[in-house]
């Protein structure tokens, strides 16, 4: 037996995809980019360690990419799960290169 969907149903579906939309946009995009790029200043301007200055460097640069990268999504759940950019097959191709090169490279990284 399969359940009717109601006007309910659907206005709630709604209010979770904006609220999801919502959470990806301010926490993990501009939250996320921001707290990197300050730490990236400061890894830039007080580290003397060379070495551990660049890994952090890249690791906050990569994390920035990451926070990017997941504005697209936030996008996505704010209309109502409808493609936007993801549309264009381009945009897929280098957004999916670009995820996939983030998060192994960020694992790589803090491994």
């Amino acid at each position: 037996q399969h359940k009717m969907i109601t006007p309910a149903d659907l206005q709630e579906y709604f209010a979770y995809t904006i609220a999801m939309g919502l959470f990806v946009l301010i926490f993990l995009s501009f939250f996320g980019v921001t707290a990197n790029s300050i730490a990236l200043t400061f890894f830039l301007h007080h580290m003397k360690n060379k070495i551990f200055s660049r890994i952090f460097t890249f690791i906050t640069i990569t994390d920035c990419l990451t926070g990017t990268l997941t504005f697209a999504v936030g996008i996505s759940y704010l209309s109502g799960r409808r493609p936007m950019f993801f549309s264009s097959s381009l945009f897929r191709e280098v957004w999916g290169s670009l995820w996939n090169f983030s998060s192994r490279y960020s694992v790589l990284l803090v491994g």
